[in-house]
């Protein structure tokens, strides 16, 4: 009798747990790696990761991207310079808010760079009563290494953008270089743009990183994961 009363108690939690898993999926299947991605929907704990995943499936990334509203031109495969080969790559000029320049990314990048805008910097920057207006980019493509070592860096295949700054309309732009680390809201906003960056990006480098990066946030969809 008693191990009947187990028994069945362990089938109604597990039955309670199953509900309340498929409930967590259809309320937020941005949260699970097998459902498809959509750049406008919430950041789900499995977004990173799909967003990752797009370098194997450039058509779809353009599809995402079409879908949510952003204008990309789709670019052949080329060379920038010696070994730095640029597959896959789209021309963006706004990413939910218009860059300072007409970029070349890779898709991967362009979808994360939109999914962070409107789900990270717009946000943060609408919780101070500001509206972000636009983005200040110090490029995307450079066929160059990192400084000191013999790698390529991701900017050699157009795969990392640096940000400089968010764009206020009027008022004064939320710098990295002056309001990064800074006490109160400017300084938090920035605090909590990086900490969104590091759940979308493969790689996110700021101010904290090294002197290179004092006065830009580095983004960069690498394999490997970094949040510095």
């Amino acid at each position: 009798m008693l191990a009947a009363v187990r028994l069945a108690t362990v089938l109604v939690l597990a039955g309670f747990a199953l509900f309340i898993a498929f409930d967590h999926a259809r309320r937020y299947p941005q949260d699970l790696p097998w459902t498809p991605l959509d750049l406008t929907a919430p950041i789900g704990w499995a977004t990173g990761g799909k967003l990752l995943a797009l370098g194997k499936h450039p058509g779809q990334c353009r599809a995402l991207l079409s879908a949510a509203g952003i204008s990309a031109t789709p670019l052949p495969d080329f060379d920038a310079g010696p070994g730095c080969r640029v597959t896959d790559a789209v021309r963006v000029a706004n990413v939910g808010l218009p860059l300072d320049h007409s970029l070349v990314m890779t898709c991967p990048l362009a979808a994360a760079m939109t999914v962070w805008t409107r789900h990270v910097v717009i946000r943060s920057v609408r919780e101070r009563g500001l509206t972000a207006t636009g983005l200040a980019d110090l490029g995307s493509l450079n066929c160059r290494r990192i400084a000191g070592t013999a790698r390529l860096s991701e900017h050699a295949h157009a795969n990392a953008v640096d940000i400089a700054a968010i764009r206020i309309g009027r008022d004064h732009p939320l710098s990295v270089a002056r309001d990064f680390g800074s006490e109160g809201p400017r300084g938090a906003t920035l605090a909590a743009l990086h900490a969104g960056a590091c759940r979308l990006f493969g790689t996110v480098l700021g101010p904290n990183y090294n002197r290179a990066h004092r006065d830009h946030f580095h983004l960069d969809m690498a394999a490997w994961n970094a949040c510095r």
